[in-house]
């Protein structure tokens, strides 16, 4: 997700995403376990984009509730992940295809922060 945000592409995301569910696999692993709930959203949406066939990933919390009864594991991540594809599709790819992207200047004209932290004589 984090690798999304910073080079503002949803396919380098996505191949990142197969790619660890894709190393997760190699492990023998029957599913993944992740804490963050971003990162849940985008392997479940990366799987669901794969033609592979990927071990689900599951949130910590998923599997707490799960050990204590409150609710069987089911295909809440498939229904989400296909919710926020169908957003991405919709609203992220035209933005990212556009020539329209803002772009930072050089940060060297950003005012250094020594300078902005220094009181007043």
């Amino acid at each position: 997700m984090g690798g999304v945000i910073a080079a503002y592409s949803v396919t380098s995301g996505l191949k990142s995403g197969i790619a660890r569910l894709s190393e997760a696999k190699s492990t023998g692993a029957d599913f993944l376990v992740d804490y963050c709930g971003g990162c849940n959203w985008f392997f479940g949406t990366s799987k669901l984009m794969s033609l592979k066939r990927l071990p689900d990933a599951y949130h910590v919390l998923q599997l707490v509730q799960h050990a204590t009864g409150e609710r069987a594991l089911n295909d809440d991540n498939k229904r989400v992940a296909k919710k926020i594809m169908n957003a991405t599709m919709r609203y992220l790819v035209p933005r990212t295809m556009s020539r329209k992207r803002f772009w930072y200047g050089s940060l060297e004209t950003f005012p250094k922060i020594s300078n902005l932290t220094k009181k007043p004589e």
